[in-house]
């Protein structure tokens, strides 16, 4: 816009107009005739000295777009004169875009542009038009069996395509990554814990999640059974990592067995057992389990008197119930 603000010599402006050949017939003694840049404007004077003066100073505007926001409104448009610094307008008017974040005004609608924050200053020199810049977030999340991700990034266009990674916990796979929305993200390989993403239509987040391994466990053969003095049954051949294994160990008479599990580098693993059924039980580690199993005679020893020993004072192994049977002995010490 430009303004004629002063002009000296005594003279009248006569006649004015906007646009080629196009004159009006309002007379003008000092300020207010406005024209937008870009305008053709002719200007006729009454000259009545020899030294005449008109001062036109121009002004620059800057609009602000919206720029597809779905709810509020841009600011009012800035106008300054023409190379001095005008102050950038901030988001006043609450603008706002479904799946995006409100990141500045941008001299292109992309957002390739230059980027303007509220508050900075702007050269004038020229109309200028500042786009509302719409920006996405990309959040990548940790599910089931999941212990670290990478990949999270902040202010990202739509269409861009990023590297994410998982790392799972001890006893997991990976399994698959999941977009919510699901429309807003396109995986290269969704089965691969290392892939890329290309973010769609709004901001997202994408998560890794895990799936429990399955392992083995391993019991002494039928040979290593057989000559061993024990047996095994009702084992458990198999398990998902953290579920619940089981089998039975029993020895042969006058036998009893010291049973132990282990997997991995001989790490142990805690079994629960009864000594009276011989069950025994464990929860599935991160690794293959082996069940090593030794057989030894027991036997048990009284520290007895004189006195103990008598028609009615009777030891005895009863292999009926596989038990040591004490008829009338007084109380000692025992020792297995």
């Amino acid at each position: 816009i430009y303004t004629i603000v002063d002009y000296y010599g005594g003279s009248d402006i006569a006649n004015w107009g906007v646009g080629d050949n196009s004159w009006g017939d309002r007379t003008a003694t000092k300020y207010g005739l406005n024209f937008k840049s870009g305008d053709k404007c002719k200007f006729q004077f009454n000259l009545k000295g020899s030294s005449q003066t008109l001062t036109i100073t121009r002004y620059d505007k800057i609009t602000y777009n919206s720029n597809s926001a779905t709810s509020g409104s841009v600011p009012s448009a800035t106008e300054a004169l023409y190379n001095t610094n005008a102050t950038i307008t901030g988001n006043t008017g609450n603008l706002q875009r479904t799946g995006f974040s409100f990141a500045g005004w941008n001299t292109k609608s992309d957002g390739s542009g230059t980027t303007y924050q509220a508050g900075d200053e702007y050269t004038m020199n020229g109309d200028v038009t500042l786009y509302a810049k719409w920006v996405v977030s990309l959040t990548v999340a940790k599910g089931t069996g999941i212990s670290s991700v990478d990949g999270s990034v902040s202010d990202i266009s739509v269409g861009s395509q990023h590297a994410i990674s998982a790392t799972t916990e001890d006893g997991y796979h990976f399994d698959t990554w999941t977009a919510s929305p699901a429309a807003n993200a396109e995986f290269t390989n969704a089965t691969s814990a290392s892939t890329n993403v290309t973010v769609k239509n709004g901001s997202v987040t994408v998560t890794a999640t895990g799936a429990l391994n399955s392992y083995n466990i391993h019991y002494p053969d039928a040979t290593a059974q057989a000559n061993g003095h024990f047996t095994i049954s009702d084992q458990t051949n198999s398990g998902n990592y953290t579920t619940t294994a089981s089998f039975t160990a029993t020895p042969a008479k006058g036998y009893r067995l010291k049973v132990t599990a282990t997997y991995g580098s001989n790490k142990s693993v805690s079994l629960t057992h009864d000594d009276f059924t011989y069950n025994y039980s464990f929860t599935i580690p991160a690794g293959d389990v082996t069940i090593s199993v030794t057989a030894y005679r027991y036997g048990l020893a009284y520290s007895l008197s004189s006195s103990d020993f008598g028609p009615s004072n009777v030891v005895y192994f009863n292999e009926t119930t596989d038990q040591i049977v004490l008829s009338n002995l007084a109380a000692h010490s025992v020792y297995k």
